[in-house]
């Protein structure tokens, strides 16, 4: 597909008109029939699934729970450097460490609690 150069106005006019819609209730069987059908067309999945794998955002939850990243890690038992990652995009949770934030996320003091009695 060759490349089309177009103003700033055209690209914003442009869109302005697409039905966001139809591409947001897309499935991701659909994706893949539009990709496998021109593999020009395929979006880049990363944010997508770096989001998707990633259902709590950390550093949402933290500035709700009004705590700095080592207040958050100290009381929460990560490393200062992964709630960073987690918080910049550079790690995805997974397994018990994704577990565990939702549960934070639900309820913090239960969580808080609870790992303070292992102490």
């Amino acid at each position: 597909m060759p490349t089309v150069k177009v103003t700033l106005a055209e690209a914003q006019k442009a869109l302005k008109s697409h039905d966001w819609s139809k591409s947001d209730a897309a499935t991701d069987e659909e994706i893949a029939r539009h990709i496998a059908a021109d593999a020009d067309v395929a979006p880049d999945m990363t944010d997508r699934l770096r989001r998707r794998a990633m259902a709590v955002d950390v550093a949402s939850l933290r500035r709700r729970l009004d705590m700095t990243q080592a207040e958050f890690a100290r009381a929460y038992r990560f490393s200062v450097g992964a709630v960073r990652d987690m918080e910049q995009g550079r790690r995805v949770p997974s397994g018990p460490a994704a577990a565990l934030l939702e549960l934070i996320a639900k309820d913090p003091e239960f969580v808080r609690a609870a790992l303070a009695k292992g102490n």
